[in-house]
């Protein structure tokens, strides 16, 4: 029987401990035509597993509608893995991580009754289930445990889970595991939520940027009977750095996970303001590899072939807690028994760039920076450390494991850097025209290592073949399934097979750097097609409703929505002044009251307008652009989700800066997501006396953080995710105490005690600390309402969709100036414009100088939308299957009727 299970060491597949090294994959923001080419790229350049989220909101966009075909086609995506040698992390949600608006889940669950996110609440409980129903009956027969076999080897659930209230999170974990083990998932269940315990056998990997090594070894503590899981989330392009970060991983004996392994550039993506500029740190929107991740290849040849022999050692000691960082040389251990050592040596990133040397030159005795390695026995040898990253791996009474020797074979001693054990090819490197000292089984043999560029040394000792090559050679390395592969400097690879033969080939062109130059595609003149009957409410497509509701409830999954309503003034003898605000609303980038448009950009909807007797219209556009990738987790949904009220500011409202308070999550009433202050900056309090009636709490911000009213929690801010206003009802104000007794007066007994309505206090904590002025700014422009009345309108709403018919497009002619003030609001528009292709091919779009949200649809598909902002660069590739030979249509609506500047290559 085939069981994937785990221990304190390590997860066991099938009998053999495995050490993952996992490369994210967002498969579903992925091109198909790239996916199996891609895979091959991630194993050849180290990575044994891939880590693939499942977004529900992209499998279930409506209830009950499920999608997973093409770029969802998950079932595919697992087969062509397990093809390509690699093993799959499937992460199945409900939360898969920040890549997704809402983590993930879809916008209309937001909207059922009764429902609380990630909790163990039944309606939740139950679309949970629905979903995973769906999925894991595509998927379970590819789970390793599967007699025919697969590649899923683990399941993740949940991820960024912080609400730290162990009974809440005691209940929800449980049925989580409950309803996966019911549908006969049957691998180990993991989760990403940097907790210091485990949920219901869930193991817990930790995220970190940096002391990886330190967390390592702290998860160990803190889980002691589930393998250490790390997720390394680089915050840089240097490659160095990350294969220092990966080498710390294993040095605290760590599988880990390199988050954003690979650029998700792709038709029906959709990008905001940091998404639409990240690229991946192995491949980038084209499949092609980066230049310098090449940095990556010994690291990851070590962690994937090498690591599973080091399952059963114990990390010991470490010259410094950061060796990543380290400004000396370190040097950390891991023991074993029968005397097993192996040190992990980091020079210091100066110290390594100062020595590195042309690969075609010799070193030279005394030049390189060296390290000692201790042996079990007191004895010890020096060595140089010369790789490209400054890191080696050193070893010594070390039994090797590989599949094709069931017992082992003892690595007594070896004064060579290990590289690589790929079934019986051992891979050792050291400074050109070295001597290594080899000890294997006993027997003792001594070899000079070949010069820089030159043809890999084969040996055979006992059961293995004994690869010596030059470091900067090492540095080259590629790992297939009996082989191993090296590239030296001028273009010439060599191949050694497990057998021993050595062959020298021509360059593989798989593995093409991303220098190759695109060609222009010339476009024609753009026709443009205005939007001015909708901003004025006059357009025909406005359809009665009922009630304001969110545009996913309105049917539109992603793009523009109006919302008009209508009103009548009664006679009066002058126009009555109202402030007039959306109750509730997410995502508004323009509002008309009759027929006046002004701009959304300071992200409020609140204007304070003269109205005469008679019939009034506003009308409100909202756009909804990110429902697939975003950069927060608190991006839900957009819409209008209540009346049109008529405000007065609060008055008596005090302004206060206070200190954070002490973070406890379990007091914090209803679970947020993302939701940790810990580290906060600073916080803002309003302070207003007693009253039970609504407010509004109008929220022009740009900021990070939460607010928090009377000790809870109502709402998670992210700079793209802030909703225009906030209607808190009269319930969560005043909060009733004990009143207080005056001076000289007894206090009555408890069951006695008179309760009164208490005064309100409104927090807002600041997650960076801002300026002075900043904060003055931002303190400022938040304003407190109390409702004067709400206004009986007559609500209509039109979704925007590409126009059917271009007749009555005119040709575009570019204003003189294409970004102008936001204050000046322009008629939103259609743009369309054709390009020939002699064949269908994946293009690359770029798209410049935008100052408004774009939606650009290529032969009726959306390949890319564009969050609001100045003067940004924004860029995906757009699908082999999206395009055709012969003419194509590109078509692009600006919400502010400019046209950007769109290149095509």
């Amino acid at each position: 029987m085939r069981t994937v299970s785990y221990d304190s060491q390590s997860i066991i597949v099938h009998g053999q401990r495995v050490m993952l090294a996992a490369a994210g994959y967002d498969s579903v923001l992925i091109d198909p035509a790239r996916w199996p080419g891609d895979l091959a790229a991630l194993r050849a350049i180290g990575f044994n597993t891939i880590a693939v989220r499942v977004p529900w909101l992209m499998h279930e966009p409506w209830p009950d509608h499920f999608d997973f075909t093409g770029s969802r086609d998950i079932a595919r995506l697992v087969q062509l893995a397990r093809d390509a040698g690699l093993m799959v992390l499937l992460r199945a949600g409900p939360v898969v991580g920040e890549n997704f608006s809402l983590g993930g889940i879809p916008a209309w669950m937001t909207e059922l009754p009764g429902v609380r996110l990630r909790e163990a609440n039944a309606v939740f409980l139950d679309r949970v289930n629905r979903f995973w129903m769906e999925l894991f009956a595509r998927v379970e027969s590819r789970c390793a445990t599967n007699e025919r076999g697969g590649a899923i080897v683990a399941v993740s659930l949940e991820d960024d889970w912080r609400c730290l209230d162990a009974d809440l999170g005691e209940a929800y974990f449980t049925a989580l595991v409950r309803a996966a083990r019911e549908k006969n998932i049957r691998v180990p269940l993991l989760s990403c939520n940097n907790c210091w315990f485990m949920h219901n056998a869930v193991i817990d990997c930790w995220r970190q940027q940096s002391s990886v090594y330190t967390a390592g070894l702290e998860l160990a503590q803190v889980q002691v009977d589930a393998p250490r899981v790390l997720s390394i989330a680089p915050n840089t392009s240097d490659h160095i750095a990350l294969a220092r970060t990966i080498a710390a991983a294993v040095a605290a004996r760590a599988s880990f996970i390199v988050e954003d392994a690979v650029a998700v550039a792709h038709a029906q993506s959709t990008y905001a303001r940091d998404a639409a500029q990240q690229d991946g740190v192995v491949l980038d929107a084209r499949g092609c590899l980066h230049e310098g991740v090449n940095a990556l290849r010994r690291v990851l040849a070590f962690a994937n072939t090498i690591s599973p022999s080091l399952s059963m050692l114990t990390p010991q000691s470490a010259s410094a807690s950061d060796p990543e960082s380290a400004s000396a040389p370190c040097v950390c251990v891991l023991e074993g028994a029968q005397g097993a050592r192996v040190s992990v040596a980091f020079m210091p990133r100066a110290l390594t760039a100062s020595t590195q040397k042309p690969a075609n030159s010799r070193s030279k005795k005394g030049k390189s920076p060296v390290v000692t390695h201790m042996c079990a026995d007191g004895s010890s040898f020096v060595t140089p450390v010369v790789s490209v990253t400054g890191v080696e791996f050193y070893a010594s009474d070390l039994v090797l494991r590989s599949d094709v020797f069931a017992h082992g074979i003892a690595l007594t001693r070896c004064t060579g850097s290990l590289v690589a054990l790929v079934q019986a090819l051992l891979v050792i490197a050291g400074e050109a025209g070295s001597i290594i000292d080899l000890v294997l089984d006993g027997n003792a043999s001594k070899f000079t290592v070949p010069p820089a560029g030159a043809a890999p040394l084969v040996m055979k000792m006992r059961a293995l073949h004994v690869v010596v090559v030059a470091s900067a050679l090492a540095d080259t390395i590629e790992c297939g399934t009996d082989f191993v592969r090296f590239t030296a400097a001028k273009e010439t690879v060599f191949q050694v097979t497990s057998d021993g033969q050595v062959t020298t080939q021509a360059p593989n062109t798989t593995t093409l750097m991303r220098n190759a130059k695109l060609r222009a595609i010339i476009m024609s003149a753009p026709r443009v097609l205005r939007q001015t009957a909708m901003l004025d409410g006059s357009d025909a497509r406005f359809a009665s409703v009922t009630m304001a509701s969110s545009l996913a409830a309105m049917g539109v999954r992603e793009g523009l929505g109006f919302y008009r309503a209508t009103w009548k003034e009664a006679r009066k003898s002058k126009p009555v002044t109202r402030t007039l605000a959306l109750a509730q609303s997410r995502g508004v980038i323009a509002l008309s009251i009759d027929g006046v448009v002004e701009s959304t950009t300071a992200q409020t909807a609140t204007r304070t307008v003269a109205l005469p007797a008679g019939m009034h219209t506003l009308v409100a556009a909202i756009e909804e652009i990110r429902p697939h990738g975003s950069t927060g987790h608190e991006h839900a949904r957009a819409g209008v989700f209540g009346p049109l009220l008529d405000l007065e500011p609060l008055v008596g409202v005090t302004l206060a800066r206070s200190e954070v308070p002490a973070f406890d999550a379990t007091q914090l009433g209803a679970f947020v997501h993302g939701y940790d202050m810990r580290g906060g900056a600073a916080t803002l309090k309003w302070s207003f006396a007693p009253r039970t009636d609504a407010i509004v709490i109008d929220l022009p911000l740009n900021v990070r953080g939460a607010l928090r009213l009377n000790g809870e929690l109502i709402a998670s801010l992210d700079e793209a995710a802030t909703p225009s206003q906030l209607f808190v009802d009269g319930a969560k104000l005043s909060p009733m105490r004990v009143e207080a007794t005056a001076k000289g007066e007894q206090r009555a007994k408890k069951k006695d005690a008179k309760l009164v309505a208490g005064p309100n206090e409104l927090l807002l904590d600041l997650e960076t600390e801002l300026d002075a002025a900043t904060r003055l700014a931002v303190a400022s422009r938040v304003k407190l309402y109390e409702v004067r009345a709400v206004i009986d309108a007559q609500w209509a709403f039109a979704r925007v969709m590409p126009p059917a018919s271009w007749v009555l497009a005119k040709p575009y002619v570019a204003e003189v100036s294409s970004h102008p003030a936001l204050s000046t609001v322009r008629a939103s528009a259609w743009f369309q414009q054709t390009f020939t292709l002699t064949h269908a091919e994946a293009l690359h779009i770029k798209v410049t100088e935008t100052s408004a949200a774009l939606r650009i649809f290529v032969n009726g598909e959306a390949v890319m939308s564009i969050d609001s902002g100045r003067d940004s660069t924004h860029w995906a590739n757009i699908a082999q299957h999206t395009l055709r030979a012969g003419e194509n249509e590109l078509v692009v609506f600006a919400g502010d009727g400019v046209l950007p500047v769109i290149t095509l290559r």
